[in-house]
């Protein structure tokens, strides 16, 4: 047994020397949220399965109507703490990691507020009241937590705790389901409000065990901080914008030129080929600290070393989907789903270009380059809104992932030209003022 310990070790030895510590530190860290995330995947599916047995098809409806509305009304809290890690990575002082910390905390703080002013009119009059009005106000909030809190964490570099928030999120909203479940209560809007505290409860958890933490305070608090974060976050917000578009117009015209059932069956594919996103997504997360350090002149460099591994990470889901696709359509996801395997294989491509992206998008924004990711990700909600309804008409579900696919080809080419072409070397990143 020793003798097998002592090999690994020889062969992590030799691997870390092969490929730089740095970029071995990435594949780890990137190993780590890839398992980290699959099992929270895993988890989510269960709080979906236990919520719909436990409400049926009526109750179920109302859970998911009312997170669809959180999700339209948090456009602005995802990326609210965009660069908050990064100006913790970039700083080891302190007093300026606190500045940071207090200066995003009042913006994330305003943006929340905001969100939960235009949430409360949206969903009257969607139709919530009472209590399922409040659950929706809590999945705001549980989203402005766990972006914050995630970003919090990530500047400390502290990726076990990141991948463990990740886990006891989805874990928390699993637990109170199945208690919700077995003592007979089913008002949707206990279900509602666990989903949206859950991110809330585990910080709280993860926090029990010592990690990363930096007290905001309001006397670092001033114009001359808030406005550089403001001028950093506005286009994420943008950003993040343009690509609920891109991501949910396939949907929006299918349900205008076809039935529910197409609808029904697309969303089955297009949640199967998520699959495709999970390796580069882990990546993305991970290079954070090891994209904010570089310099100018080692730019294109970088991404060459970066995207060669990533391209090739990525074909494993496509290829997987493109040959076992078809089957688990027919036989996990039932007869008819089966009638989507064209429109599947141009998912997969089409979120197989969206992960790497968004390695490429992660290290821009690390480099403070958020307007860079902007208009990129402007250019592929432009390209799907316009090509998406002549395909829909001509091709269903197949021209509606096609329109998907071709947005975000777009994207790619134009993160891949600014990454790789011959000015990135010398395009010097600006420092932030956060």
């Amino acid at each position: 047994m020793g003798s097998v310990i002592a090999s690994v070790r020889e062969l992590v030895v030799r691997g870390q020397a092969r490929v730089g510590s740095s970029w071995w530190q990435l594949l780890q860290r990137s190993l780590l949220l890839f398992g980290s995330g699959a099992l929270a995947r895993l988890l989510g599916f269960g709080f979906s399965i236990v919520a719909a047995r436990a409400l049926g098809p009526a109750g179920f409806g109302i859970v998911a109507l009312t997170l669809t509305l959180a999700n339209l009304a948090s456009v602005t809290l995802y990326n609210s703490p965009a660069g908050l890690s990064r100006a913790l990575v970039k700083s080891s002082n302190p007093h300026d990691q606190e500045v940071a910390v207090s200066n995003y905390t009042v913006v994330v703080g305003a943006l929340l507020l905001a969100s939960i002013l235009a949430a409360i009119p949206l969903g009257w009059l969607a139709g919530l009241r009472g209590w399922v009005l409040a659950g929706l106000i809590a999945n705001l909030v549980g989203i402005a937590a766990l972006s914050f809190y995630r970003e919090i964490q990530r500047g400390g570099e502290r990726f076990k705790a990141v991948a463990a928030y990740n886990v006891t999120c989805n874990l928390v909203q699993l637990v109170a389901v199945v208690v919700f479940w077995i003592f007979g209560l089913a008002q949707p809007a206990l279900y509602i409000i666990a989903f949206g505290l859950s991110s809330v409860a585990a910080m709280a958890i993860v926090h029990l065990c010592g990690t990363f933490w930096i007290k905001p305070s309001l006397v670092h608090v001033d114009r001359k901080g808030v406005v550089p974060v403001l001028r950093f976050v506005a286009p994420m917000v943008m950003q993040t914008a343009f690509f609920m578009i891109w991501f949910n117009a396939d949907v929006v015209a299918l349900r205008v030129f076809s039935n529910l059932s197409t609808v029904g069956t697309y969303g089955a594919t297009k949640s199967l080929s998520n699959a495709a996103v999970m390796i580069p997504s882990a990546i993305a997360t991970a290079l954070l600290p090891h994209a904010a350090r570089i310099a100018a002149t080692e730019v294109r460099s970088y991404f060459v070393n970066l995207l060669v591994p990533v391209c090739l990470a990525s074909l494993v889901p496509l290829a997987a989907l493109a040959v076992m696709g078809p089957w688990i359509l027919s036989h996990v996801f039932g007869p008819g789903y089966e009638a989507a395997a064209t429109a599947l294989v141009l998912l997969a491509a089409g979120m197989t270009m969206y992960g790497i992206s968004l390695t490429m998008e992660a290290s821009w924004i690390a480099m403070n380059r958020p307007n860079l990711v902007l208009v990129a990700t402007a250019a592929s909600a432009a390209v799907t809104i316009v090509v998406l309804v002549p395909l829909v008409l001509y091709l269903g579900m197949a021209g509606a992932a096609a329109a998907l696919a071709a947005g975000v080809a777009v994207k790619l080419a134009i993160l891949a030209l600014a990454s790789l072409g011959k000015g990135a070397s010398r395009q010097q990143p600006q420092e932030a003022a956060a």
